[in-house]
């Protein structure tokens, strides 16, 4: 329902990174419910932290 709607606005991360991250939110998607944006970015932020090293900021938001 919801595949091919995910958009990152701005980033400075390389294309390898905007994937793992794509892949992160859907991961995402799949576990939390699409309006607990919270849940969502915390779940990408972890991710992130775990494959990068900490001090990721991740948000995200519905429209």
């Amino acid at each position: 329902m919801l595949e091919g709607k995910g958009m990152i606005k701005e980033t400075d991360m390389p294309v390898k990174m905007q994937i793992q991250a794509m892949a992160c939110a859907s991961q995402a998607l799949d576990i939390y419910d699409v309006f607990d944006c919270v849940s969502i970015a915390a779940h990408i932020k972890k991710e992130f932290d775990m494959m990068h090293g900490g001090g990721w900021q991740c948000v995200g938001a519905s429209s």
